[in-house]
């Protein structure tokens, strides 16, 4: 069944094999790429991937993120963890792109024009943090009709990488996140107890689970998302009651193939290194 799929991604380049594993899967078409800030700055992450998208294909849209958080993170979590938002971030207006000149916009406007074309038939994968999607639903009030769902590379059902329970695409903007499980569109959340065992591949168990038949393995639950400063800001509460009946709209991935995802995963870096090389 084709797919068409919208990407944001936190890390520019470093995100290029997760890209390009989905720019290969057979009757998939990107529709767009957008940057936002996560372990790059979101006008660098802008300018690499407006160069992969002229590599793969000039068609491809590429929407400029957001710099920061919806609201301001607590002091202590600055410099706590390797990408987090910081005052430095901001200051890199002189070097941003000129949407006049380049023709393109913003990521939550993009998002919203290619939905509307893709007529409820476009999935939006995240590989970072989850800001452009809340803005786009805050400004754009039905898009939840227009969206097919989201696969969220982020959050986790017990301990976290960067807090104790918070992983770090949530941390950086637990806001955004629990925006975008409350708009009810169907969310797939991928998150740590599957993606740890796959280490710097991570970026690929989000593209297989929602592109891979069969890849990811699922349970129906509700997850909320904690935004009160402290040890557990950042965290995705996951209500794993077995003698409940399953409710919300998170499917929650509990088992991943891990060979679907790594062999895709080494093809599209082989890719990759072949062009530079050419």
């Amino acid at each position: 069944m084709p797919h068409n799929i919208y990407i944001d991604c936190g890390g520019g380049f470093r995100q290029e094999a997760a890209v390009r594993m989905a720019f290969g899967e057979p009757g998939v078409k990107i529709a767009a790429l957008a940057s936002v800030f996560g372990e790059t700055s979101a006008g660098r992450g802008y300018r690499e991937l407006k160069e992969l998208a002229a590599a793969l294909d000039p068609k491809i849209r590429v929407g400029m993120g957001a710099k920061g958080p919806l609201m301001r993170q607590p002091d202590c979590l600055k410099l706590s963890f390797e990408g987090a938002y910081t005052a430095g971030d901001s200051k890199t207006s002189g070097e941003e792109p000129v949407f006049e000149e380049t023709g393109d916009g913003y990521a939550w406007d993009i998002l919203y024009e290619e939905a509307l074309k893709c007529g409820g038939d476009l999935t939006v994968i995240t590989l970072g943090a989850l800001t452009n999607l809340a803005v786009a639903l805050f400004k754009y009030e039905d898009l939840p009709r227009h969206l097919s769902r989201i696969v969220m590379l982020g959050g986790s059902a017990g301990a976290g990488d960067v807090l104790p329970f918070g992983e770090a695409n949530v941390v950086r903007d637990p806001h955004a996140c629990a925006a975008v499980l409350a708009s009810g569109i169907p969310v797939t959340m991928v998150g740590l107890e599957v993606t740890e065992p796959l280490g710097s591949d991570k970026d690929a168990a989000a593209v297989a689970a929602a592109l891979v038949p069969g890849a990811a393995v699922s349970q129906r639950r509700t997850v909320e998302v904690e935004t009160v400063p402290g040890k557990m800001y950042g965290r995705t509460i996951v209500d794993q009651r077995v003698h409940l009946e399953p409710s919300g709209c998170v499917e929650v991935v509990e088992r991943l193939d891990r060979e679907a995802c790594l062999g895709r995963w080494e093809r599209a870096q082989k890719s990759g290194k072949g062009e530079t090389e050419r």
